[in-house]
This record gives C-alpha cells, structure tokens and sequence, in this order.
C-alpha cells in the first residue's frame, strides 16, 4: 500500500530519524533561533500535521524531564509547546537553569521523535541501506585537550563489519593529527546483539570499537598545536568527518 505525504509530513518524519527533536524549535518564525531547520510553511499547518501525526502514530511527543507522553485533546494544545520562548525558565536553551532548578511549575518542554510505525513509512520513501550508518561518539572530559582523562575514548558503532573497519583507518589517523593523542592500546572491538542504529530501528547485530587515548606528553610541553578544540569545533569536524557516509546512507 502506497502512502502520499505532504511536504510537513516528510520534513516533519526526516528531522527526527537520528535524534529526537524539541518542538520549540520548529517554529520557523521564532526570532531567539538561528541556523535552524525550517520548511516555509505556515505555524498552523505545523501545528495540524504534528497533530495528525500524533494521532495516527507515526511520532511520539513527551516531556523532557521523565520522557511521560504529554497529553493532547486537540491542535490547540500543541501551540504553547512549539511557540515557547527561548527565555523561557523550561526552554532546551536554558539547560543548565532547568537542570538545577527543576521543571515543576514551569513551562513543559516537548520534545518529539519516530515511533517504529513512523520509521517504517520514512524508510518506505528513502530506502536507506543502514550498513553505510557508522556513528562517532566522542567522550572527553575536556575537549581542548583530549587524551588528557584516563577515560577519554572514541567509539566507532556500525552494522557493517568492513565498513566500519574503513572508519576506523580514519579515526586512527584523526588520533594523531586532530586530537594530538595516542593510542593506550589497540581499539577493542566487541559485537552488539541486537544493535540498534538509531533510536527506532533495530537491527539483529552490529558492531563497536573503543579507542582508548591518552594525550601526547610533548604537545603538553608547548608544541605548538594544529587545532583549537572546543564543543563547537567537535561538532564542525564530526559533522565534516561524517558528511560523504550519510550521503551515501541516505540516499
């Protein structure tokens, strides 16, 4: 059976295939944001297709503080959740506020993500083929100067043994010259039954490997280094360093 989406309908379904999303960041006429992703299309045409989505299942919506679903009797519910202020005390901007002062009584933060009914009818129109999906997950104490914490690592997740074995020829040469570290020992690679390459979709078996670093001793002494690291920087270069696989993987 053939499904027709609208444009909101897929734009809404494709910007939450990796990770959940906050609803108070749809709102393209919201003036706090910038450089976030937008359709063009009117708020109450968002506002009715999040709803109608909701009903028939493809997405789910819940708070961010105990992942409960919110409840909805009608569109109009969903205004105040997708028009929240940035300022607002329960805004996803305002974390580190909402973290320590705790959510009761303030506004409800919304986020949104694909049920595997969802999934299913986004994989119907794009057809990924998940063995191209390798992840990166960067865990630094510090990321100006990674290495540096006993537990620092970087862990390569995929579905595809080759291919990942591909990705890790890259990662150990961005040890040395991005993170100006070393390997403690070689990367441990361990198999995961079942694997689950995003959030909704499971797959039988995949496979991760662990790169344990530790920092070079002469970059420490005031060699002069190659990059300024920091989280927005990680991210630019995770992003680049995944740019050509998700290309692949999605088309």
């Amino acid at each position: 059976m053939s499904i027709q989406l609208s444009r909101a309908e897929f734009w809404l379904l494709n910007l939450v295939v990796e990770w959940r999303y906050p609803l108070a960041r749809i709102d393209a006429t919201n003036p706090d944001f910038f450089n976030h992703p937008c359709i063009g299309v009117p708020l109450d045409e968002i506002v009715e297709t999040v709803w109608a989505m909701n009903e028939r299942g493809w997405i789910r919506i819940y708070r961010l503080d105990d992942e409960s679903e919110v409840a909805l009797c009608g569109p109009a519910d969903l205004i105040p959740l997708i028009t929240l202020p940035s300022n607002a005390p329960g805004h996803p901007e305002n974390e580190p506020f909402w973290r320590k002062q705790g959510l009761s009584g303030k506004p409800v933060v919304a986020y949104f993500g694909l049920t595997e009914i969802g999934g299913a009818i986004w994989e119907e129109f794009t057809q990924p083929n998940w063995e191209f999906r390798v992840v990166k997950e960067l865990n630094f104490e510090s990321y100006s100067h990674p290495g540096s914490s006993p537990d620092d690592h970087i862990l390569l997740r995929g579905s595809d043994e080759a291919r990942l074995r591909w990705a890790s020829s890259l990662v150990r040469r961005s040890i040395d010259v991005e993170y100006q570290c070393e390997l403690k020992r070689e990367p441990l690679k361990r198999s995961i039954e079942p694997y689950h390459a995003v959030y909704w979709k499971q797959l039988p078996r995949g496979w991760e490997i662990r790169f344990n670093l530790k920092r070079r001793p002469q970059v420490d002494r005031g060699r002069k280094k190659l990059h300024t690291h920091g989280p927005a920087h990680e991210a630019m270069m995770h992003w680049n360093w995944f740019a050509d696989l998700w290309r692949q993987w999605a088309n």
